[in-house]
């Protein structure tokens, strides 16, 4: 036996038949085991038995190395299909985002020029057609990537209640322009800070949301966190997503999970879609060791479900605890919707408040509920009142309450009403801070006036960006919106060409195609970085490559960041302001009345007087409402003046004029009421004027704030 081992390990492809005095079963057993072909007995040893055996052992041999040949082809054929579908997808990619980027970038520098009110619709849809199928080509990379193993997931902190916010804010405009009822609840016990990846689970959520939205007519969609239990360290939350839409059949239900399905093909043909995107939340779900899933019947609406693990990032409190100030206060809520005065409901009772219901409308409001003793009253309608001043002054007068209306967000305010007034959809944190300012009185003073000049557009970055890049449009769009950050810009076409603009002119920045003729712009950079005195220039690749690994490709090259196609002005800013020193606002001239309406001193105090001993200060809680809140709502704001998109311009203002009058930030929200109220003769320079100042004046708010009344945990 040990002879045979020892020929065995020099003759692996040879069959080797063992011939043996002994006839022993188990020695027989066992030189089959260690890779002989058969063991014969010298004793029972016959010429013909001994050809068959050697016979056979060939034949066997034969096949094992056979079997072994095909194994070696298949995978070898398999990894040569899967770099074939890889290459495919990669080529697909490039082709069709370097002309998407053409498309996106020159309309949506085109919606920020003086246009018709049908000339920006028109472009609109263009610039919306070329989001739509992008999106589409997404969806196509991510199931591609999830199918190949090559998808991971980021761990990072994330605050979970904002980033259901987020989702709120970024579906509220097409639930708003189907007149659909769109809030969230949030469980209290959900921690604040989580440990995850926001992008893939904001990914899932707003995939069922949009869904949800697109396949209800009429009624309600409403986002639903749960904390469904803690253990060692981790804890399982549920998202749900309700609507009142089509419903869908039961043994259908199943199959929407599996790629390229939907309920019938009707649905494809009325609503769009690739039919992906249940799949890929599936497997994003499943990445993140949770479960999706979905309950439903057809014509009665859908809930549609998701839960997963994180990690706490620091053990906090729950941010929607009950507060002394708020705890045993009576509400009524009037409205026409049950579904919609239930949600209402479960968020104030979540802060402690006594809520009372009721169902048969506003008309109820000066009915037998105006003699109770209610210290506020919600009226949450529909109806599109031109004069809500009038009638809230009418309630007030029968009843004696205070009263907040939720009005829809196309309903025109006046500045005597802001305070008293809340647009659908609206966030958690605004419905708080309405309720608080209204159950203390604390309106934001009236008849303020601030002064400011009508500059031209403040510039926020300065020096000189070279742009590589072999196409002509990619070349253009990525020069105007440098232009429009206030760098001055150099544009050519291949690596050779950007090595002699290198030698002559310094740079703040490079923006670096990878493909171009020649020499590839990942060859490029390696000698741009090669040399002594362009070591620190940052080198950003803007490529239409957007596979896994593309981008960790670009880093191995020496490139610095990585954008890809179709860039977007506000990441384009973000991507440059990591690397480039942004130059400082210029602080707008204004007369002395502007510095002193800066805050109100007296409505800061009375927001903090409110507080009981041992409690958390309610002052504070507002003051972080605000800073997490409105960097987000003036960015989004600047970008809507940039595309002259007044409607969002109205509703974005709107919504931080509120922010600002809670903490009683008078020449924020005047600067703000006169982006909202978008008199006739607000040139497209005065509103883009105007926001700048607005973002000089958050920073001076912000700092008193921080360092005056701010109170450190």
């Amino acid at each position: 036996m040990d002879t045979f081992l020892t020929f065995s390990k020099n003759c692996n492809d040879v069959p080797i038949v063992i011939l043996s005095g002994a006839a022993d079963d188990k020695l027989a057993t066992e030189a089959v085991a260690a890779g002989a072909q058969d063991f014969i007995s010298k004793n029972s040893l016959h010429p013909s038995l001994l050809v068959k055996t050697i016979r056979y052992a060939l034949v066997r041999s034969t096949l094992a190395r056979l079997d072994k040949v095909h194994a070696t082809r298949e995978k070898e054929n398999a990894e040569k299909l899967s770099r074939i579908k890889s290459q495919f997808l990669a080529q697909m990619s490039h082709e069709i985002r370097t002309p998407m980027n053409g498309v996106i970038g020159m309309t949506s520098l085109l919606l920020e020029t003086e246009m018709t009110e049908e000339q920006s619709t028109l472009v609109e849809s263009i610039r919306g057609s070329g989001e739509i199928l992008l999106s589409i080509l997404n969806e196509i990379l991510d199931y591609s990537k999830i199918e190949a193993g090559m998808m991971q997931l980021e761990c990072t902190n994330f605050n979970v209640r904002y980033l259901a916010e987020e989702t709120l804010a970024l579906f509220s405009d097409m639930a708003t322009r189907k007149q659909i009822a769109f809030n969230n609840v949030i469980d209290p016990k959900v921690p604040i800070m989580l440990k995850g990846d926001p992008i893939r689970l904001r990914q899932v959520l707003g995939n069922l949301v949009s869904n949800a939205i697109k396949f209800t007519g009429q009624g309600e969609v409403a986002i639903q966190i749960h904390c469904l239990g803690e253990q060692a360290g981790k804890v399982r939350l549920r998202f749900e997503v309700v609507d009142t839409g089509t419903g869908i059949e039961e043994n259908n239900i199943e199959r929407l999970f599996e790629p390229f399905t939907q309920e019938d093909l009707s649905v494809t043909r009325k609503f769009g879609g690739t039919g992906l995107g249940l799949a890929i939340s599936r497997k994003l779900v499943e990445l993140m060791e949770g479960r999706i899933g979905a309950n439903s019947h057809k014509g009665t609406g859908s809930l549609f479900w998701f839960e997963a693990d994180f990690e706490q990032a620091v053990p906090q409190l729950a941010l929607y605890s009950a507060r002394p100030h708020l705890e045993g206060k009576t509400v009524l809520i009037a409205g026409t919707k049950p579904k919609a005065l239930l949600r209402l409901s479960e968020q104030l009772t979540l802060r402690g408040m006594q809520v009372t219901t009721c169902t048969d409308g506003i008309d109820t409001l000066a009915g037998p509920y105006a003699a109770q003793p209610f210290d506020l009253i919600i009226a949450d309608t529909d109806e599109p009142f031109t004069h809500p001043s009038c009638l809230s002054l009418d309630v007030d007068q029968k009843t004696g309450v205070p009263t907040l209306w939720l009005v829809s967000s196309t309903v025109k305010t006046g500045n005597k009403t802001e305070h008293c007034i809340l647009k659908k959809p609206f966030r958690q944190s605004e419905l708080y801070a309405k309720v608080a300012a209204l159950l203390t009185d604390s309106q934001p003073s009236k008849n303020i006036h601030t002064k400011a000049t009508n500059g031209a557009e403040l510039a926020r970055f300065c020096g000189r960006v070279l742009v590589v890049d072999d196409n002509e449009i990619n070349q253009q769009v990525a020069v105007r919106m440098l232009r429009r950050l206030g760098f001055e810009t150099d544009s050519v076409s291949t690596g050779t060409k950007a090595l002699r603009s290198i030698r002559k002119t310094h740079y703040a920045a490079i923006l670096m195609d990878c493909q171009l003729p020649g020499m590839s712009g990942y060859e490029t950079t390696a000698q741009i970085k090669s040399m002594e005195i362009c070591k620190k220039i940052p080198i950003i690749a803007i490529t239409a490559n957007a596979l896994s690994g593309d981008k960790q490709r670009c880093l191995n090259a020496g490139m610095d960041d990585y954008l890809p196609k179709p860039i977007r002005i506000e990441q384009l800013s973000a991507i440059l302001e990591k690397h480039v020193v942004p130059i400082s606002l210029t602080r707008p001239s204004v007369d002395d009345s502007y510095s002193q309406d800066l805050l109100s001193e007296s409505t800061l105090k009375s927001i903090r007087a409110i507080g009981d001993k041992g409690e958390p200060d309610f002052l504070t809680e507002m003051i972080d409402v605000f800073l997490a809140n409105a960097p987000n709502v003036i960015a989004e704001l600047r970008q809507a003046v940039t595309k002259n998109d007044r409607l969002s311009v109205t509703h974005l203002a709107h919504r931080l004029k509120g922010f600002c009058a809670n903490l009683g930030a008078r020449s924020m929200v005047n600067l703000c009421a006169k982006l909202e109220e978008q008199k006739k003769g607000l040139t497209l320079e005065d509103q883009k004027t105007t926001i700048e100042n607005i973002s000089a004046l958050y920073e001076e708010v912000r700092t008193t704030l921080e360092k005056d009344w701010r109170i450190a945990a």
